[in-house]
């Protein structure tokens, strides 16, 4: 599948909410937050190379938020006894929580690149 369909296809909320939230919500998410907190915790980025990265994940961040919040309810069957619109819920309210963390994190990792 070429990459313009799957941003697409998720952002319109097309896709499964187990892919979206797992493969890109939260491994991807990890792999992002590594490449960018390991160097500015080693304080190897100046600010506007920390801007530059938080601003290219900002951008992820987004189409991800949007993505998970459209395909919430793309749940095919209960599961562990949970039922389906209760899945789409938890994504929401657990990407919600995600983005207030990814907030404070910036912040912290600002803190850190300036007071070199």
């Amino acid at each position: 599948m070429p990459y313009a369909s799957l941003v697409g296809r998720y952002w319109r909320g097309d896709g499964r909410l187990w892919r979206v939230y797992w493969i890109y919500g939260v491994a991807a998410s990890v792999a992002i937050t590594a490449l960018i907190v390991v160097p500015a915790g080693l304080k190897l980025f100046t600010p506007a190379m920390l801007v530059g990265a938080l601003m290219a994940a900002a951008v992820y961040i987004q189409w991800l938020v949007v993505s998970i919040w459209r395909c919430a309810h793309n749940v095919s069957t209960d599961a562990f006894g949970v039922r389906r619109q209760a899945w789409g819920r938890l994504a929401r309210w657990l990407t919600v929580a995600w983005v207030i963390g990814a907030i404070g994190l910036a912040a912290i990792l600002f803190h850190i690149v300036v007071t070199k």
